[in-house]
């Protein structure tokens, strides 16, 4: 059976907790929520937003207005990166406490939205500008790069729902090395060295998104939520 996330009560509750203590450090909070544009068919345009659900959920989709009447307190950022090689290099991480990314899996079943659990140590394929590249993102680097910490919470989420969607959590492997696993390895690569106290990556199904907005929503705040004493 799954578990539901009580996202009235739960996500409420800590992030007032949360809000609390930010209060008291005498800081503001600031998450940065990224999605992507169009990889097929852009015609020269990088940005073009017509098809890609991660794109259009973050910003348009009702997501932004969720997360910032629910979350209030919070500072939350919202950014559409291109489908090209190195596109996290824009992000200052630095000037933000969580990074949470999300992708489109374009296989996965309607009803499931995924967590990764780590980021493999490579990449493959052409992106929207035809640059097509096969190698490691590290090349004197592990195979995998996690963070337990970001682990434990992400495999809380196992088996959990957020309806109508389920959560599932997967770990890093070979076949998951296009730019959403660069994108995560660079996120996870600035936890690493201190510059975020903790970053995701959420894998969407392709689906239409005013279904996906209420249940995003309760997952980010989630998330942000058990994020706090990673600070």
């Amino acid at each position: 059976m799954k578990e539901y996330l009580p996202a009235a009560c739960f996500t409420a509750g800590a992030l007032y907790f949360l809000m609390q203590w930010c209060e008291k450090k005498g800081k503001v909070f600031r998450v940065l929520v990224t999605g992507f544009t169009d990889w097929h068919e852009v015609e020269g345009d990088i940005f073009k937003c017509e098809k890609n659900p991660s794109g259009r959920v973050v910003i348009g989709g009702k997501l932004d207005e969720m997360l910032r009447e629910k979350g209030k307190g919070v500072e939350w950022h919202f950014l559409r990166l291109p489908v090209v090689w190195g596109t996290a290099k824009v992000i200052d991480y630095a000037a933000y406490d969580v990074v949470i990314n999300i992708g489109l899996n374009s296989g996965a079943a309607d009803d499931i939205i995924t967590l990764e659990d780590g980021a493999f140590n490579g990449r493959r394929g052409a992106d929207a500008v035809g640059h097509a590249i096969s190698e490691p993102l590290d090349h004197h680097g592990c195979a995998s790069l996690s963070i337990p910490a970001l682990s434990s919470i992400v495999r809380s989420l196992h088996n959990t729902k957020v309806a109508p969607f389920s959560i599932a959590t997967t770990a890093h492997r070979p076949s998951n090395s296009y730019i959403c696993n660069e994108t995560h390895w660079n996120t996870l690569s600035a936890v690493q060295q201190g510059h975020i106290a903790a970053g995701y990556f959420v894998h969407i199904p392709d689906v239409k998104v005013s279904d996906l907005s209420s249940a995003l929503c309760t997952l980010i705040l989630t998330l942000v939520a058990k994020s706090k004493p990673l600070q």
